[in-house]
């Protein structure tokens, strides 16, 4: 049965599931109101943007995004101040994607706020260790530690230092 053309009633016990204990009953409910694309759901799946679970309250953000109305670039606005990182950072790419004008001065904003970056960096430093794994020659590693244990980010550079000792005790 297509979910956007449920009965009122429907949608109804749905949206009472955004209250319910289980917090797999609550992504439920947020992935039944994404895929209703009913604009009318932007209020509830706001109220979910402050679930004390990290998962809902992204799974919120994905489907405010997927409803791609004002309303919902409101509410990913307001998502820009969770207090999760990977919240902002999906919220900001959801605005990015929305294109809203609203949204101009909170994203600028954000650029200052580095730990919407650090998911990103996280899996690009992955990326890097995969690399940095795959070298087996000492001057090749050795050319690429310094800016990353150098870099401004620590975590960036604990990371950076894991991988080279990986890599040295491999080598031995």
């Amino acid at each position: 049965m297509d979910k956007s053309k449920e009965p009122q009633g429907s949608m109804d016990n749905v949206i009472a599931l955004l209250n319910e204990a289980d917090s797999s009953k609550r992504l439920e409910a947020i992935e039944i109101c994404a895929k209703s694309k009913d604009p009318a759901m932007v209020t509830p799946l706001s109220g979910a943007l402050d679930d004390e679970n990290a998962d809902v309250r992204k799974a919120a953000v994905w489907a405010l995004i997927g409803l791609g109305t004002e309303g919902a670039a409101d509410a990913l606005i307001t998502a820009l101040q969770n207090e999760d990182p990977m919240v902002r950072w999906i919220a900001a790419w959801g605005l990015s994607e929305i294109g809203t004008v609203a949204a101009l001065m909170p994203l600028k904003q954000l650029k200052k706020d580095r730990t919407v970056l650090m998911p990103l960096a996280g899996r690009i430093l992955a990326r890097v260790n995969n690399v940095l794994n795959r070298i087996v020659e000492p001057e090749g590693w050795e050319m690429l530690k310094k800016p990353f244990i150098k870099h401004t980010n620590k975590s960036v550079g604990k990371m950076a230092k894991l991988a080279i000792r990986k890599i040295k005790k491999r080598l031995q």
